[in-house]
């Protein structure tokens, strides 16, 4: 279970989610946790762009999970946003 919450409020948006992911296998129909871990980030807020992202279960783009997914391209829209613009004089 994840809990995402999002507050709406007169002066902005606040985003929080919890930490914890388990990692399980499944063995003759049975689901077994084979690991957890309490330090999952799934809360991503890209500042310059006002942009505030949440996720939850176990997602992957490809064969990259959401948290490093999202990691790269908070990176990737940064160093973008940091060279000149086409549309600005």
């Amino acid at each position: 279970m994840s809990i995402l919450c999002t507050l709406y409020l007169k002066d902005g948006i606040i985003l929080a989610s919890e930490s914890r992911a388990t990692h399980s296998i499944e063995q003759n129909g049975m689901k077994i946790i084979t690991g957890r871990t309490d330090d999952l980030q799934k809360t991503f807020v890209i500042e310059d762009k006002r942009i505030g992202i949440s996720f939850c279960d176990n997602a992957k783009v490809g064969k990259m999970l959401m948290d490093d997914f999202f990691e790269m391209l908070i990176i990737s829209i940064s160093e973008r946003s940091k060279s000149p613009s086409p549309f600005t004089s």
